[in-house]
């Protein structure tokens, strides 16, 4: 998919509903009768599927769409919108989620607001894994950060979303670190918006069967690659929630952090034989690392050195 970097300013309600709907294709925009002092700033960053728009409208309006084409977080800077799924009614305090397929009407004096689009398919597969019958939301369709230290969490990812990856030059075009972030910021959406109500017991080990072999030799073959964690059930031929179980009894992990372990060490022989190109940046981006600080501080706390001194060595 053609991935887009834009950042306009319009006066005309007419332009303003155009570029939305080029990102949600339902969106209506509404304009209070009377009212003509109209601006709006839009500025988006990557594809149709994940992306990151982020638009100031000067006057109160509202808007609605039909449906939402993936998983849409929203946040608001100052002034809260009111979203509202015809059911229930939510407002923007805090971070709220809006599931996929959900019809929606929005409304705001002023507002300065984000909105994320995560790919529905790669919600689900995360959904099947985390999120236990008795923590679904009760067919709920706006889901709340339900505490204001998650919704800070939620920020404070968003934020480093922001500016490490959709604005950061190269980084959302990268397949791998496109994919990794991806799954990264499910696995967070899930952690704030899903909480888990309790902490299951992890079954004792035993010797290690086919499946989960499989599942470890497609890691170790494929993690130079945009793998998901559902290519590595399918190599197992589990299911999602029998590729949790087997990483938690034999090997006392996840499968996303195997999958982080794997590519920090193949992060780790590139740099321990460099060639004369090599960085500890280009070593990080081949391996699907965009935040140099967190690959960095991982890689040193798996290592017990930083990447700088492994190139080093590596050179000497």
């Amino acid at each position: 998919m053609a991935v887009t970097h834009l950042h306009a300013t319009t006066v005309d309600l007419d332009e303003a509903e155009a570029r939305l709907r080029a990102i949600y294709p339902s969106i209506r925009v509404h304009r209070p009768r009377g009212d003509t002092s109209l601006i709006l700033e839009e500025r988006f960053d990557g594809d149709p599927r994940f992306n990151l728009v982020e638009f100031v409208f000067s006057m109160g309006s509202s808007a609605g769409q039909d449906s939402t084409p993936g998983a849409v977080i929203s946040r608001t800077i100052g002034r809260p919108m009111s979203l509202s799924d015809g059911r229930a009614v939510s407002t923007t305090e805090r971070p709220v989620l809006i599931l996929p397929g959900v019809p929606l009407a929005g409304t705001w004096e002023r507002v300065d607001a984000q909105a994320m689009l995560v790919p529905a398919d790669t919600l689900e597969e995360y959904v099947a894994l985390r999120v236990h019958s008795d923590e679904r939301p009760n067919g709920e369709h706006l889901v709340q950060a339900p505490s204001q230290a998650l919704a800070d969490q939620w920020n404070r990812f968003q934020d480093y979303l922001v500016r490490d990856f959709f604005r950061a030059e190269g980084a959302f075009e990268n397949e791998l670190i496109r994919a990794t972030t991806e799954e990264l910021c499910v696995r967070m959406l899930l952690t704030v918006f899903f909480p888990p109500s309790s902490h299951r017991p992890v079954d004792g080990r035993g010797a290690m069967p086919a499946s989960a072999q499989r599942a470890v030799a497609y890691v170790d073959e494929h993690a130079h690659e945009p793998i998901t964690i559902a290519d590595i059930a399918d190599a197992a031929r589990l299911s999602l929630r029998g590729l949790q179980a087997a990483f938690r009894r034999h090997l006392d992990t996840t499968p996303y952090e195997y999958l982080r372990m794997v590519r920090l060490n193949g992060a780790r022989e590139q740099l321990r034989h460099p060639d004369a190109d090599t960085t500890v940046a280009s070593a990080a981006r081949t391996w699907g690392f965009a935040h140099l600080g967190r690959f960095a501080g991982d890689y040193r706390a798996l290592f017990g050195e930083t990447p700088r001194a492994t190139l080093h060595r590596g050179r000497a």
